[in-house]
């Protein structure tokens, strides 16, 4: 039988990262259906791009967690 793996650091620690950006995108994009129609155009304008630096973030994230797991094989 073989040793249990043993946990990456790195790894959980870029999973939380990520977690939590999409926490965030999430939250944004909520924020922007709830004004969606009700409010003035500049600060809709102003969530939506909020919403996009989010998801990038998120991208980001997701992307660098992927690297890692391929690159170190955990």
């Amino acid at each position: 039988m073989s040793p249990a793996p043993v946990a990456c650091e790195a790894r959980a620690r870029l999973l939380r990262v990520y977690e939590f950006a999409v926490f965030d995108y999430n939250r944004a994009l909520t924020l922007l259906d709830r004004h969606s129609g009700i409010s003035f155009k500049r600060e809709y304008e102003e969530l939506q791009a909020s919403a996009e630096k989010a998801r990038q973030l998120a991208e980001q994230a997701r992307t660098a967690l992927a690297t890692h797991t391929i690159e170190h094989e955990c």
